[in-house]
């Protein structure tokens, strides 16, 4: 069985550094979506 994580759903109070944090450890950001 291969099993493995798809999502994380984590609040923060920076998006933009909370996205640049997890690129840097090496995750890859599939979708991001602009709320109006």
């Amino acid at each position: 069985m291969d099993l493995k994580l798809e999502v994380v759903v984590l609040p923060v109070s920076d998006v933009d550094r909370a996205k640049a944090f997890y690129e840097k450890a090496g995750f890859r950001l599939d979708v991001d979506y602009v709320a109006d």
